[in-house]
């Protein structure tokens, strides 16, 4: 008999995710919990992979939040995730919380990735002033900016007519 571990329901999850069924993923992630079976980093990043497809924002920063009070810190993939999924639910302000977050914590590191999906959240509402802050600063942390990086510093300013 084949029982059901960690990476079974993370790979069910991560289907439902591709499949766009956000509900489903997080039934899963359920299920897996429910059966006694620990989530793990990857668990976490594809049930809030799946809830930034399905713009469910809240469900992204629980699943974060519940990574951070396990024994997990959450890895710049997961805050980066979580970040996306607020700016494609128009929650810029949430995401710019979320890397301010990523900034201050001692065991992640924001990447080029991090600053992308922050500057894509002032894009969507047109903070082009933030969007240009967190430009400039990228240098100090040591983040190179590249062409994505660029395009939503022009997207932010583009949407505020600037």
């Amino acid at each position: 008999k084949l029982s059901a571990d960690v990476v079974t329901f993370s790979s069910a999850a991560s289907a439902c995710s591709r499949g766009t069924r956000w509900d489903l993923a997080l039934c899963f992630f359920t299920q897996m919990r429910g059966q006694c079976i620990r989530p793990n980093e990857f668990s976490y990043g594809t049930l809030i992979s799946a809830c930034e497809l399905g713009s469910q924002w809240r469900e992204a920063i629980q699943a974060l939040r519940a990574c951070g009070t396990q024994t997990l810190h959450p890895s710049a993939v997961v805050y980066n995730a979580t970040i996306s999924a607020c700016a494609k639910s128009t929650q810029w302000q949430r995401s710019l919380d979320l890397f301010a977050t990523m900034l201050r914590a001692r065991h992640v590191q924001p990447t080029a990735i991090s600053y992308n999906a922050s500057l894509n959240a002032c894009a969507a509402a047109g903070k082009w002033t933030i969007a240009l802050s967190i430009l400039d600063a990228m240098p100090a942390f040591k983040i190179i900016p590249d062409s994505t990086t660029y395009g939503s510093a022009i997207s932010a300013c583009g949407e505020a007519s600037q």
